[in-house]
């Protein structure tokens, strides 16, 4: 149960079908796209056992019951099941184009190097993350073919509905980070100024879920279904506004979720 907890399962769910969804969205849905969607979740389990691996201090403090802090798993346990993780991610992409495997190579750096230097940087690792959510979807894109314009804005959306998912993350993580000798942006702007970051970019996720809908791009069947992700971006702004940003985390975590949803109805749904 700690193995499985530290991967967080639900993330890897959500990362399948965003990936899936990028190739459906190319018109295609078949073989190499549940591949890819394997490769890209299990490049990400590796990416989360390694992030736990080099967070065990500041988890000590802002999350004392994970699996590493709470002395459930060992480090060196965490660390090579994350490689092997990354790893299997990676051979897995070889049975895709030459393009999926660049990523696989690339995102499993970008990863590693998050959870080394960028986590400990300013908004770097706030982007750095939020960009893996956009490279999903290219990821099930390229597997299958080539970037659209549909799979292009979809990895958009995934990508700003994000961001200020990490923004409040950080600021929920920020006692922890502190403690910890890190830079993360609530601690150089303090949290209140943090705070209005994030619920400034969840407007801008709003306002980028219904862009494409407004262009013609998208059709009704996905402005339908979005709806729910924009009303969850709202809700995230105003608990992150009043100082919750655990509760606005968990909102964004939702809209990405409805959002992957809207963007599968698009690609079913619309002719």
């Amino acid at each position: 149960m700690s193995m499985l907890k530290i991967v967080r399962p639900i993330n890897l769910v959500l990362v399948f079908f965003a990936t899936m969804v990028g190739s459906a969205l190319c018109g295609k849905i078949d073989l190499r796209a549940v591949i890819a969607g394997i490769s890209a979740a299990s490049i990400l389990a590796g990416g989360n056992a390694i992030n736990d691996f080099f967070d065990i201090d500041c988890d000590k403090i802002s999350h004392p019951s994970r699996p590493l802090p709470s002395g459930k798993i060992s480090r060196k346990s965490a660390l090579i099941l994350s490689l092997v993780l990354m790893l299997l991610g990676i051979l897995i992409s070889f049975a895709l184009p030459m393009k999926c495997r660049i990523i696989a190579i690339a995102a499993s750096l970008l990863l590693i190097l998050y959870s080394a230097v960028f986590s400990r940087m300013p908004l770097i690792g706030n982007i750095s993350i939020a960009s893996l959510s956009a490279f999903a979807v290219f990821y099930g894109a390229f597997a299958v073919g080539s970037l659209s314009t549909k799979s292009i804005w979809a990895g958009i959306i995934a990508g700003t509905i994000h961001l200020p998912r990490e923004i409040f993350k950080d600021i929920q993580d920020s006692a922890g980070d502190s403690a910890s000798g890190r830079k993360t942006l609530p601690i150089v702007w303090d949290t209140k100024k943090a705070s209005y970051l994030g619920v400034f970019l969840c407007g801008l996720a709003m306002f980028v879920i219904v862009l494409p809908y407004l262009g013609g791009l998208f059709g009704e069947y996905y402005i339908s279904v979005s709806f729910i992700s924009f009303v969850l971006c709202g809700m995230a702004a105003v608990f992150g506004w009043r100082g919750y940003p655990k509760t606005a985390q968990k909102f964004l975590k939702w809209a990405l979720a409805a959002g992957i949803i809207a963007l599968w109805a698009e690609s079913i749904l619309h002719s």
